[in-house]
């Protein structure tokens, strides 16, 4: 497929650059449609629509669930916050560094 002869000392020569030896290719035809007829946008937006569920469908259970866990973690945190926070225990917490500042600047 080369069109060159084998030489054993340098190998195989094919042709300088941009003109190798190899035969032209012979018999093939080309095809093509006139710009006037092509339909760049044939079914876009329907494929549009349906590729777009598709893919939203077949990510869903990669995106919803750590958003779920994530609600139920930031739920619980909120509550336990009101929860230490409405004791008379984190009353002190508050009152005797107050007390404590306080009495320093005297």
């Amino acid at each position: 497929m080369g069109g060159g002869h084998p030489d054993p000392k340098r190998g195989i020569y094919i042709g300088s650059f941009g003109n190798f030896g190899c035969p032209t290719p012979q018999k093939i035809s080309t095809y093509s449609l006139s710009p006037n007829r092509q339909r760049p946008f044939a079914g876009a937006l329907y494929n549009a629509i349906f590729n777009t569920w598709r893919r939203t469908r077949n990510q869903a259970l990669y995106v919803i669930p750590p958003f779920v866990a994530a609600y139920a973690i930031i739920n619980w945190a909120q509550e336990r916050f009101v929860f230490f926070w409405s004791t008379q225990l984190s009353v002190m917490w508050i009152v005797v560094p107050i007390l404590h500042v306080t009495f320093l600047w005297q």
